[in-house]
């Protein structure tokens, strides 16, 4: 999968989110769903988009390197 098509994956969740999530919340609970590394990006990384809306583009740059540069 390219990053692109990653991101476009992450996006679409987002815009079929519940009304009362946040956008990062959103893109943290995709991820962590459907790809089992939002933690780490979270605690390795230090980036969180869960809180922190302004974090959501390093966080699914960091989720999609976690994944798929292994």
């Amino acid at each position: 999968m390219t990053f692109e098509d990653f991101r476009d994956d992450v996006f679409k969740a987002i815009s079929e989110k519940p009304s009362h999530y946040r956008d990062g919340q959103a893109v943290f609970n995709f991820i962590d769903n459907v790809y089992g590394v939002a933690r780490q990006v979270q605690f390795i990384d230090n980036i969180d988009c869960f809180y922190d809306n302004d974090n959501i583009e390093a966080f699914i740059v960091a989720a999609y390197r976690k994944i798929y540069d292994k």
